[in-house]
């Protein structure tokens, strides 16, 4: 059933492989797909995904899976994956994945376990109250930090594990369920050198006398900047247009007088 309904021939299958064949070879390439301990077959569009090693097509026919647990991936959630919603399982834990989690991963509303443990990941995590039937959410072990909103997760009865990582105060009320299990929560940060937005993009701008050129980048990618740097390139600015009045008045007023001067001599 999952042979035919992936792989077969007819419009609907080959539309459905199509476009799950281009958002996993996304995943594969911008997690250094081939330094996986386990790949084969992976990006191969000759080879139906499903014979693709770790795609499970099997445990439920009309969804894939991915259990990808510590098979070395390195790099980034590709943003594709988040806009379509073939999902039963993720499964990336206990990798090298950094950035932050894609926003449109509230559109995965057929997923039932989302596991991003034991990564890199950073920033905030984004709204997840889409995902109402999922069961399981483990984001533990990651470098998350920011608030979290009340209303981040609406799943009755899911188990959450938000451990290890670095929120702020206060907690919201969800911690206090019996299934979800957060870290003591730290005050927010006065960040030094870099705006608020980036320091919940990445909580490490704000332990950073001065950014670092990441810090920087996320600051630039959420329309938000280094103070240090708008302070530096603000002085300069304004220093640098008042030598260039001045230079002009000088030259416009040597000027002024040359003229002036020359049509003395010819008169």
């Amino acid at each position: 059933e999952a042979v035919e309904y992936w792989c077969g021939e007819d419009t609907a299958a080959t539309t459905r492989r199509t476009t799950l064949t281009n958002v996993l070879t996304d995943l594969f390439l911008s997690t250094s797909g081939d330094q996986w301990t386990i790949n084969g077959n992976w990006g191969d569009a000759d080879v139906c995904f499903c014979s693709w090693d770790l795609v499970d097509c099997i445990t439920d026919p009309t969804f894939v899976s991915l259990p990808l647990s510590d098979n070395h991936l390195n790099g980034t959630i590709p943003i594709s994956l988040g806009n379509e919603d073939f999902f039963r399982s993720l499964d990336f834990s206990h990798n090298h994945i950094n950035g932050s989690i894609p926003e449109n991963f509230n559109k995965l509303i057929q997923l039932r376990s989302l596991n991003l443990s034991g990564n890199h990941l950073i920033g905030k995590i984004p709204m997840l109250n889409n995902l109402k039937s999922i069961q399981n959410i483990s984001l533990d072990s990651n470098n998350l930090g920011g608030y979290m909103e009340d209303s981040m997760f609406s799943c009755e009865g899911c188990t959450i594990n938000l451990l290890n990582n670095t929120f702020w105060c206060p907690l919201p009320s969800f911690c206090d369920d019996t299934n979800a299990f957060c870290s003591p929560c730290v005050e927010a940060p006065e960040c030094e050198g870099i705006s608020r937005c980036a320091c919940e993009k990445d909580s490490s701008c704000c332990t950073a006398t001065w950014p670092s050129d990441s810090c920087i980048e996320t600051a630039e990618a959420e329309k938000c900047y280094c103070s240090h740097d708008i302070t530096f390139w603000t002085v300069f600015s304004v220093m640098a247009a008042i030598v260039f009045v001045i230079v002009a008045a000088v030259f416009a007023g040597g000027c002024i007088i040359y003229f002036v001067n020359k049509r003395g001599d010819v008169s």
